[in-house]
């Protein structure tokens, strides 16, 4: 079963909306709960970024222990994780770093995308017909 349930997160309130049933699935899967908010700056040629990006990062971190604050009413094990970069090789990377793919249970966020697409649910469908490895839309 999974033990592991990645979230990423782009600060809108359409993507929190699922927190709650996320959490949810936590306590019943007896999983640990991995929040990620990825953050990149975009600087001027020339202009040293390393100020914005630890501002940003900054942000990001406050951003999900705001978060962490309001789910943890639960006893579930809650990791928040904030890197700089590229969200969607930051996400990929951190998913092969905390488990195996098997173990861990991805809810895809898309940031790029302002109608929040990305807000889908997607589950491997290993949960409710065995020996599948094809993604399963709620």
């Amino acid at each position: 079963m999974y033990n592991s349930i990645l979230v990423p997160l782009d600060s809108s309130k359409l993507a929190e909306n699922i927190l709650t049933e996320v959490e949810e699935l936590a306590v019943l899967l007896n999983a640990k709960l991995n929040l990620i908010y990825v953050r990149k700056v975009h600087v001027l040629p020339g202009v040293d970024p390393t100020d914005s990006q630890v501002r940003v990062v900054r942000e990001a971190q406050g951003y999900l222990e705001n978060l962490k604050g309001k789910l943890s009413a639960k006893i579930i094990d809650i990791k928040l994780h904030t890197p700089y970069g590229n969200p969607a090789d930051k996400i990929h990377y951190l998913r092969l770093r905390i488990n195996t793919p098997a173990d861990t249970l991805d809810l895809p966020q898309l940031p790029q995308f302002e109608n929040n697409i990305g807000n889908l649910l997607f589950i491997e469908s290993s949960l409710f017909s065995k020996g599948s490895s094809t993604n399963t839309l709620l």
